[in-house]
């Protein structure tokens, strides 16, 4: 066996091991398509179903290992799904805070408030 024949044998599956990690990881990518979903989202009920998925897929695959970096990769999808969710409500709350129309009804003099 010659020299080149032995460094083939060697680097080839090495290569192929390296490559494959370049591959982004599917709990990464699922999480990211779950803060997409949330971003597009226009209106409060879609928003509490794209957040009721994101909460089902995390309960799912609480036992998933990822590396470090993908950790970091998830948490910042999910910093990016966070800031869309309050873009989204903050026009409510501003509302709210405003007695404006989105605000919740005042209870009538003598009604007990309902949280």
């Amino acid at each position: 066996m010659t020299l080149l024949s032995l460094l083939r044998r060697a680097c080839v599956p090495a290569l192929v091991v390296l490559l494959s990690g370049c591959k982004e990881s599917p709990v990464v990518a699922e999480v990211g398509v779950l803060a997409d979903k949330m971003c597009a989202c226009q209106d409060a009920a879609c928003a509490e179903t794209a957040r009721a998925e994101t909460v089902e897929y995390q309960k799912a695959h609480r036992q998933a290992m990822v590396s470090r970096d993908d950790n970091k990769k998830v948490d910042a999808h999910m910093q990016r799904a966070k800031a869309c969710l309050e873009a989204l409500a903050k026009p409510v709350a501003d509302a709210a805070a405003e007695g404006g129309p989105l605000a919740a009804p005042r209870p009538a003099e003598g009604e007990t408030p309902r949280p």
